[in-house]
C-alpha cells in the first residue's frame, strides 16, 4: 500500500485537485478552507490486505448524504479526466492499479459512509472485524493533521499543514472528526456540481446500491434505486478471510530464518513488518519484531497450513471468551477505555451482569438444574443443545456435536432483533472451548429437553 501522506499532504496532487474542487462546489469558503486528514492504514481483516485508509473532514462545510455523494461522484469525475490529460495524476494511478487491479478511483474514493449501510466510526476509535471474529483491527482512525487551502486571485491555492497530532490533544481532534450535526443544521451554500453527461458514477462499496441523483444533487426523497443484476452473494459464511493472531516465543531474527526455509524470503513492508507469501496463494505470514505480534492472514484451509509452520516459534494469543478479556502486554494503538477495556472489548460478554443475573460471577458454576429453578430467565435461555453437528473451520469456531449443550454469552445481533439465521459466541459446559458457532443448529435447552409425546 502506499503511506498516507503520498496521497494527501500539501504537495500531492491529489490534495490539491480535491481542495480546488470542494472550493469550486462551495464558492462562499471566505478566503480558505480546512481539512482534518485521520489515517486508518493497517491489516483490514476482511481482506487480508494492507489498506492505505484516509478520511478527510472539511469542518466549515456542512452537507447531507445527498450532496456527499453528489460531490463523491463529480470528484470521480474530474481525477477520471485528470488521467487522460496525463501528469502526475495518471502516475498516482499507474501506482495504485501497479498494487492492485482493484484500485479504480470509484471504489478508492469510497461511498459506503452515505450510499450503503455502513456506520461511521469515531476519531481513535479502532474497527472491529465482523462475524465470527468480533476483533480489533488495530488500525484506530489515527490524526494526522489539519490541511489549509488558502485561495488567493486568479485561482491561485495554498496548502500547508494548519497543525500536525501533536499540538492538539484527543478531545480536540474527536471534536473535528465528528460528523454528526443537529436535525435543524443549515446546509453550506453550494454551486450544483455537474459534468458533461451528467451520469451516475459506479457505485463503490454501496452492496450492489444504485441511488440515481438529479442535476439538484437529491434522489427525490427517495430516488429509483434498481438492484445490481448479477449480484448472487456467495455460498460461503461468514469470514471468508481469517486473521489468527499468535506472539513470537523467542527472537524475531530466528523467527526470519524458520520462516525463509519455509517460504523464502520475507517483504518488508514500510511499518518494518515482515511479509512471507504463500506459494500460489494469496495467504501470508505478518510478523511485527517490535512488539513480537504475527498474524496468519488467509481462507480456513491456507491459515491452518501455515498455522502449522508457525506454531513451534510462536504462542496463541488470549481470546474473547466468558472469563473476559486480556489485554495483550504489547497492545498497539489506543489504550484502553475509561472502564478498563479495549474497544473490541465492548462485544465480550460483562462480568458484572453475569453476577447480577446469576447471584455468582461465574456462569459456569451453575448447572442445568440451577437454571431451571429459575424458570424462563434471560440465562436459562441462553442454553441451548446442538441439533445437529457443526465443523469448525477456522480460527474463533466453536465446533458441535449433536446433543452438546451449548451456554450462549454473546449475542451481538440478539438485541436488535436479529434474523435466526445468525452467528453466537459461546462455551462447550461439558468441555469448556469457546467461539462462535451457527445459532440454526441449536435450539434451546428446555425445548429440546421435553419429553416426547406418543
Amino acid at each position: 500500500s502506499l503511506p498516507g501522506e503520498e496521497l494527501i499532504s500539501p504537495d500531492s496532487p491529489l490534495a490539491l485537485l480535491l481542495g480546488a474542487l470542494v472550493a469550486e462546489v462551495f464558492p462562499g469558503h471566505g478566503g480558505f478552507l480546512d481539512a482534518a486528514v485521520y489515517d486508518a492504514t493497517g491489516i483490514s481483516q476482511t481482506r487480508g490486505l494492507r489498506k492505505t485508509s484516509l478520511r478527510l473532514v472539511w469542518p466549515g462545510v456542512v452537507v447531507d448524504s445527498d450532496r456527499a455523494a453528489r460531490l463523491r461522484d463529480l470528484l470521480v469525475h474530474r481525477v477520471t479526466c485528470s488521467v487522460e490529460e496525463g501528469g502526475p495524476i495518471a502516475e498516482l494511478e499507474a501506482k495504485l492499479c501497479d498494487l492492485s487491479s482493484a484500485n479504480q478511483w470509484y471504489s478508492v474514493f469510497s461511498d459506503a459512509p452515505y450510499a450503503g449501510k455502513s456506520s461511521v466510526r469515531m476519531p481513535l476509535s479502532d474497527r472491529v472485524s465482523p462475524l465470527p471474529l468480533r476483533a480489533p483491527e488495530r488500525r484506530p482512525l489515527v490524526p494526522v493533521g489539519v490541511l489549509r487551502f488558502a485561495f488567493g486571485g486568479e485561482g491561485k491555492m495554498k496548502v500547508e499543514w494548519l497543525c500536525r497530532q501533536a499540538d492538539l490533544d484527543d478531545a480536540e481532534w474527536v471534536k473535528i472528526g465528528c460528523l454528526r450535526q443537529s436535525a435543524d443544521a443549515q446546509l453550506t451554500e453550494w454551486s450544483v456540481p455537474s459534468w458533461p453527461g451528467n451520469q451516475p458514477i459506479a457505485p463503490g462499496n454501496s452492496r450492489g446500491r444504485v441511488k440515481v441523483r438529479t442535476a439538484g444533487g437529491s434522489d427525490g426523497g427517495g430516488g429509483l434505486r434498481l438492484k445490481a443484476a448479477n449480484r448472487t452473494p456467495a455460498p460461503e459464511r461468514a469470514g471468508q478471510l481469517l486473521t489468527v493472531d499468535r506472539r513470537l516465543s523467542g527472537a524475531p531474527d530466528q523467527f526470519c530464518d524458520k520462516m525463509e526455509q519455509h517460504l523464502g524470503k520475507a517483504t518488508v513492508e514500510p511499518d518494518g513488518a515482515f511479509v512471507w507469501k504463500q506459494p500460489g496463494g494469496d495467504a501470508r505470514i505478518i510478523m511485527h519484531p517490535e512488539d513480537k505480534r504475527v498474524k496468519v492472514v488467509g481462507r480456513p484451509n491456507q491459515v491452518r497450513s501455515l498455522v502449522v509452520i508457525v506454531a513451534p516459534y510462536t504462542e496463541a494469543q488470549a481470546g474473547l471468551g466468558p472469563s473476559g478479556y486480556q489485554q495483550p502486554q504489547h497492545q498497539q494503538g489506543l489504550g484502553p477505555m475509561p472502564n478498563g477495556r479495549l474497544p473490541s472489548a465492548a462485544f465480550a460478554p460483562d462480568a458484572a451482569l453475569d453476577a447480577d443475573a446469576y447471584g455468582t460471577s461465574d456462569p459456569h458454576a451453575l448447572g442445568p438444574q440451577d437454571l431451571a429453578d429459575r424458570g424462563t430467565s434471560r440465562i436459562a435461555q441462553q442454553l441451548r443443545k446442538a441439533t445437529q453437528g457443526f465443523d469448525a473451520e477456522g480460527q474463533g469456531e466453536l465446533g458441535l456435536q449433536e446433543g452438546d449443550i451449548i451456554c450462549v454469552t454473546h449475542d451481538p445481533e440478539g438485541d436488535n432483533a436479529g434474523s435466526a439465521d445468525r452467528w453466537v459466541y459461546g462455551s462447550n459446559e461439558a468441555t469448556g472451548a469457546c467461539g462462535w458457532f451457527p445459532l440454526t443448529h441449536t435450539l434451546p435447552f428446555d425445548e429440546t429437553s421435553q419429553p416426547q409425546s406418543a
